[in-house]
């Protein structure tokens, strides 16, 4: 039995340290990890901002006037921030409203109320209406998410903001506000744009995506 103390105790000694080693090693692989994939997701963002920015310098495709586009050196967006890239539950409505989305110019367009989505945001309960365009040989199969929010008339267009989501497959999807863009009236008054609803209209702020566009003078 004595001879065996010193074995016990030598054990303890090496094999404490090899825990807190492998525990320090595997807590530096997660934070490679993370960081690894926040890189992906920065540069995805960064290479859609600017095929943007390259379709509004383009003269055929272009929502800008001749005057902006000639000034035009790329949109300004609030900084890249993951924690609005939401995960909502999706309510799919079992009776889907045919609705008519008054536009600017007087205009009205066919949308059919889909479905609400449900996510939190900084600790604050929201939700939005989803709506999916009911126009003949329409072959968008995305969700049209129009949102105002505390930073209207500051910071981002004072009309709102769009984001495009794809149908969900689930009761979860993905609401990524980073990717919130500007309707084009906000470009031009030739455009016609449809109205954010009074549904959709957020309390808070939302510090994510395209910022106000200045125009030229």
């Amino acid at each position: 039995m004595w001879c065996n103390a010193p074995r016990r105790k030598s054990y303890k000694i090496y094999f404490i340290p090899m825990l807190r080693l492998l525990y320090l090693l595997f807590v530096l692989c997660c934070l490679i990890r993370c960081k690894q994939v926040t890189d992906d997701y920065t540069s995805k963002l960064e290479v859609h901002r600017k095929n943007i920015d390259e379709i509004f310098s383009n003269e055929k495709k272009s929502p800008l006037t001749d005057t902006d586009r000639t000034s035009f050196h790329g949109l300004d967006y609030f900084p890249i921030d993951k924690a609005y890239a939401v995960t909502a539950r999706i309510e799919k409505l079992d009776t889907m409203a045919y609705v008519e989305m008054q536009h600017t110019l007087h205009r009205f367009y066919p949308f059919i109320r889909w479905g609400i989505a449900h996510f939190k945001l900084h600790e604050d309960s929201c939700h939005l209406a989803l709506y999916l365009s009911a126009e003949k040989d329409t072959k968008n199969t995305y969700l049209f998410l129009p949102f105002k929010d505390a930073t209207n008339g500051i910071d981002t267009y004072g009309g709102g903001r769009y984001i495009d989501i794809e149908t969900p497959q689930d009761s979860m999807a993905t609401i990524d506000f980073n990717f919130a863009y500007n309707p084009n009236c906000a470009y031009s008054e030739q455009w016609s744009c449809p109205l954010v609803p009074n549904e959709n209209i957020l309390s808070i702020g939302i510090l994510a995506g395209v910022k106000k566009f200045e125009k030229s003078h």
